[in-house]
């Protein structure tokens, strides 16, 4: 807390001062509330505590109220005033501690919570003459107002975590320990092979955690955030684990290692390929295997890539340059090919009769043919536009930059297009259609060809949709350049459970699409929910649309 801060609250107090005259006995806000000062945070609608803190911290009260003839703060006995000697850079207020036994006739107090729990602070004022809410005191000749103000104070966070291999548990850290790294050389070791993995479970439930932070030397990955974490360990070596127990409010981290020490041993499970295969958009294919990879020189043969295409009568193998260990990860292989490959190919890989070897003498099993999963390539779409992510304060746009709805679009307290922050699958917004049955409206899409137009040719369409639990819609549709006559191209997409498209999750829904003529810059792209192509449908229909891409599909030549 700074000493500049109780400046401007005693510039406060002498605006409110001045302005008190003759017999006048007034409350502040015309009710008793005292203003307060902290570095903590407000409770919010969440709890029934006007206050929540972390212990070891502290909150300011002030009494602004006027003409009192006397004032009295009351602290449970657990707590501490402190003075008001510390600064801003100061964290660790035990040096600041005065002994006045829980009461106090400051009008600024600082007090201090130790330990966790839920505390009540009071405030005490005599007037004169009546107050709201006061208590007439025969035996002081005085009103007396009383205020309590609940704080609820939250422990530390403080990691526990158990290990689980082969869903068996293998290893406990209890919150009650507090280990150290100092000490690593004293602590367990759990042996596991090259390729197993290890299953973390946050465990910690004191101070009320919300999220976990793992650290895992020697992992894949190495890092993570979820309350459960499955990982791999391909590399030989000791490694060490930490965890930190979050609580995002009031803001609280606590860290500790794990005493336990993985090590990492050569393993007796074959090498094999580990997960898929793809190719990225610079035509590189990579796949994972299971250990990391000591030497892939002389290989490339071993490998066969075929390509199928058949719009372009295309069916050949292609041959494989070169073998590569990423660089980043060696459990990956990377290989390159002689002849370009075009997004509208389909590819498997195939590996026989090789010589790959594994960091402990293992060799690769052959495998395939695996389809190969290509990178389409970029959208030719802005982002921000196909993302709904610049926002407008106009309902009848749908709260969206570069999109127009109008009066059709419900209302401006429950409009049926709407820019939404609360459900996205990536950036900052998505859009959500809401009706109660199904309202025939249109999201007209006014920036879809900006820049530069969109030229013609067969288009990868895709969004990432989100149709909450309940909803029985059957399709919407999309329509580009409403008003462009022959260019004028509708599409219908089926989004009915009877075409298994998944209920209460992201999911990404595609088709291609032909455009047989070039775009100009400017025109519109329309999103349609229409009543009539979802006859019978009743009750309230929730979709949420996110990602939007037009992707161009090369066609072989």
């Amino acid at each position: 807390m700074k000493n500049t801060m109780y400046k401007s609250v005693y510039f406060c107090l002498f605006l409110l001062a001045i302005g008190c005259g003759g017999n006048e006995y007034e409350l502040p806000y015309n009710d008793y509330s005292s203003f307060w000062l902290t570095t903590t945070e407000d409770a919010g609608d969440q709890t029934e505590f006007d206050k929540i803190v972390n212990q070891k911290e502290f909150i300011a009260f002030f009494d602004l109220s006027r003409n009192a003839v006397s004032h009295k703060w009351i602290t449970p006995t657990s707590t501490k005033f402190l003075s008001k000697d510390f600064t801003e850079g100061d964290s660790i207020y035990t040096d600041y501690i005065i002994g006045n036994r829980g009461e106090s006739t400051d009008k600024l107090v600082n007090v201090y919570f130790p330990e966790g729990g839920q505390y009540e602070v009071k405030l005490e004022n005599t007037f004169r003459d009546s107050v709201n809410t006061g208590v007439y005191s025969v035996e002081k000749d005085l009103w007396v107002v009383h205020q309590t103000f609940s704080v609820d104070v939250y422990a530390d966070t403080n990691p526990a975590a158990k290990i689980l291999f082969n869903e068996v548990e293998v290893f406990v850290m209890e919150d009650t320990e507090n280990p150290s790294l100092a000490n690593k050389a004293s602590w367990p070791v759990l042996n596991i092979e090259a390729g197993d993995e290890l299953v973390f479970v946050d465990a910690s439930t004191e101070g009320r955690p919300s999220g976990s932070k793992w650290v895992l030397e020697g992992a894949k990955p190495e890092t993570g955030g979820k309350d459960t974490l499955a990982v791999l360990y391909n590399k030989f070596g000791e490694y060490t684990v930490s965890l930190a127990s979050v609580r995002k409010q009031p803001s609280k981290t606590v860290e500790k290692p794990l005493p336990v020490i993985i090590k990492v041993n050569p393993s007796n499970k074959p090498f094999v390929i580990n997960g898929k295969v793809t190719m990225d958009a610079d035509g590189v294919i990579s796949f994972a295997v299971t250990g990391e990879v000591d030497a892939v020189f002389g290989q490339a043969d071993k490998f066969k890539v075929h390509v199928t295409n058949n719009s372009a009568g295309f069916d050949e193998a292609i041959a494989v340059e070169s073998v590569a260990i990423n660089s980043e990860d060696a459990t990956i292989i990377e290989l390159t090919l002689a002849s370009p490959i075009f997004n509208t190919d389909k590819i498997d890989l195939s590996f026989t009769g090789g010589n790959i070897t594994s960091v402990d003498a293992r060799v690769l099993a052959d495998f395939g043919p695996l389809p190969i999963s290509v990178a389409l390539g970029n959208t030719v779409l802005i982002d921000s536009w196909a993302g709904y992510e610049l926002e407008a304060t106009n309902w009848k746009k749908a709260n969206a930059e570069g999109y127009f709805v109008g009066k059709t679009n419900g209302t401006e307290v429950a409009p049926v297009f709407s820019r939404v922050t609360d459900k996205l699958f990536s950036g900052n917004a998505s859009m959500r259609y809401s009706s109660e049955g199904i309202s025939t409206v249109t999201l007209q899409g006014s920036n879809f060809s900006v820049p530069n137009g969109v030229p013609s040719g067969t288009y990868f369409v895709s969004y990432k949709v989100f149709l909450e639990t309940g909803n029985t819609m059957q399709s919407f549709t999309t329509i580009v350049d409403p008003k462009g006559g022959d260019k004028k191209k509708e599409t219908n997409w089926d989004v009915s459970e009877a075409n298994s498209v998944e209920r209460g999750k992201w999911i990404e829904i595609s088709q291609e699409i032909v455009l047989e003529n070039s775009i100009d810059s400017g025109v519109r792209f329309d999103l349609k929910v229409d009543e009539a192509t979802n006859v019978g449908v009743t009750g309230t229909q929730i979709i949420y649309f996110d990602d939007l891409k037009f992707i161009p599909l090369v066609p072989r030549e």
